[in-house]
């Protein structure tokens, strides 16, 4: 139950915008082909947008292959950061097994995300059996990471989406992954694109997040520790709200020494963030112990927790008041 603490904590409301280009249209695709007597499958990975997002924010990828094989096929999807290597902090948030689940109202199971997605010869639907891998090489290294997809025989399509997300505590980062889709018959390459000597790269796309660290004036910092009143500065734009919590102002040593803050939003009894959820620790000089969370939309009122659970009976040290929140503030502070 959500409790009404009288902390004295000071709130730094950012409110950004990530501008971009959404990309429409629909894809076409040919029959499967066959080169030298070898089945082929034709692959296209498609962003669902061109911008560059914050952490936490998921990226949209849209897969698709198409072709008719001999035996059951492979659709293998991978993962990798700029440098080749497994992208091994990406998660698929749709593409879950049960009990990696966190949030049931926003996370989905491979099973859901897959059902009814392949296309049969005789055109009804079927669920393909899926599995996330990680191959290792001699010394426990992670080499790759990929969703493995086993289709049967008599499939001619596959069509569903990825919903990838990227979480850091660095205050600044760029995160580069590309995704790339192969098929295999019989540990075989039989991807379309594989067999070509063009640079149109169907098969992959690449997914960006950036974010830099907030700075702000020494004196302004100083002005809002001396005052230790809730204040909300923000920036008004749209499409994210991001909102920044320094911990230490509120003069509780539990508070100060907790090593993870956590946030909860609600708007009234029946709409509300559904979980608690853990913030990213913020960096910069300026901002000691500051912690940040991405929403998606607008709440009325928020509440910080120093634990991943409500208080029992009547603890209140160990969350916020419910704190009111006026996402029209417009300022330039940061």
């Amino acid at each position: 139950m959500r409790g009404k603490a009288k902390q004295r904590v000071s709130l730094i409301l950012v409110v950004t915008m990530v501008l971009g280009t959404v990309l429409t249209g629909n894809t076409v695709f040919a029959t499967g082909e066959s080169s030298d007597e070898q089945d082929r499958i034709k692959i296209n990975i498609s962003k669902d947008s061109e911008q560059t997002v914050e952490q936490n924010v998921t990226q949209t990828i849209h897969v698709t292959a198409q072709g008719q094989c001999s035996q059951s096929v492979c659709l293998n999807v991978y993962l990798k950061n700029e440098d080749g290597s497994a992208a091994t902090d990406i998660d698929a948030v749709n593409l879950l097994t049960s009990n990696q689940l966190t949030d049931k109202n926003t996370q989905k199971t491979i099973d859901e995300t897959l059902k009814d997605s392949v296309t049969l010869n005789n055109g009804t639907k079927a669920s393909p059996t899926a599995e996330w891998k990680n191959d290792k090489d001699d010394n426990g290294t992670v080499t790759s990471k990929y969703l493995q997809i086993t289709m049967p025989a008599d499939a001619t399509a596959i069509n569903f989406d990825m919903q990838l997300q990227y979480r850091t505590d660095e205050a600044s980062y760029t995160k580069k992954v590309l995704v790339e889709a192969k098929a295999f018959e019989e540990e075989q390459d039989i991807t379309e694109a594989a067999k070509r000597a063009d640079e149109s790269k169907e098969n992959e796309a690449t997914v960006v997040w950036e974010g830099q660290a907030v700075s702000q004036s020494e004196s302004e910092a100083a002005d809002e520790n001396t005052d230790g009143e809730n204040a909300l500065n923000a920036v008004a734009e749209e499409n994210q709200y991001t909102v920044y919590f320094q911990q230490s102002n509120i003069e509780d040593t539990r508070w100060n020494n907790a090593t993870q803050i956590y946030i909860y939003a609600f708007n009234d009894g029946t709409d509300d963030l559904k979980s608690i959820l853990p913030m990213a620790k913020e960096g910069g000089s300026n901002l000691p112990n500051v912690w940040k969370y991405t929403f998606n939309k607008q709440w009325k009122n928020v509440i910080f927790l120093r634990e991943s659970t409500w208080p029992n009976g009547n603890d209140k040290s160990s969350q916020t008041v419910d704190l009111q929140i006026d996402w029209g503030i417009k300022s330039t502070l940061f």
